[in-house]
């Protein structure tokens, strides 16, 4: 199976956060996502995809000037800890 990597920086309240549309982007195109926080891998499947995150009702603005996005927050548990 496709994955997507990605790389986080900082978890809030034990959670990482990752921009709506790489979510669904990864959902429509069936990729699984790994996120990579310090020397920690947290694998997540489409169905924690879909499933298992928390919503921020709060939009963002890009720096860049993109449109305005949204967090969805996942319960980081590294691979080796599940």
């Amino acid at each position: 199976m496709k994955t997507k990597k990605i790389t986080v920086k900082k978890l809030y309240c034990g959670c990482a956060s990752i921009r709506d549309y790489i979510v669904k982007k990864c959902i429509e195109q069936g990729k699984e996502i790994c996120v990579y926080y310090k020397d920690q891998k947290m694998t997540l499947t489409i169905e924690d995809l879909k499933f298992n995150f928390q919503f921020h009702c709060l939009s963002f603005k890009s720096k860049w000037g993109t449109k305005p996005y949204q967090l969805y927050d996942f319960k980081f548990k590294a691979d080796n800890l599940k």
